[in-house]
């Protein structure tokens, strides 16, 4: 619910589940490639995050 994960982001110092692997996924050429996501959906944005 959106009231557990408000409380969650102010008591725990690490990101919720969901965000731990989604947002690294979705910004991989190599899982969008493998999994065939098309350019611009949830898991293959346009604008990803290159850490390295």
């Amino acid at each position: 619910s959106k009231k557990y994960l408000a409380q969650q982001l102010v008591s725990d110092p690490h990101a919720p589940e969901r965000f731990r692997v989604i947002v690294p996924l979705s910004n991989s050429e190599d899982f969008a490639k493998a999994f065939k996501c098309k350019e611009g959906s949830k898991m293959n944005p346009k604008n990803k995050c290159i850490l390295w």
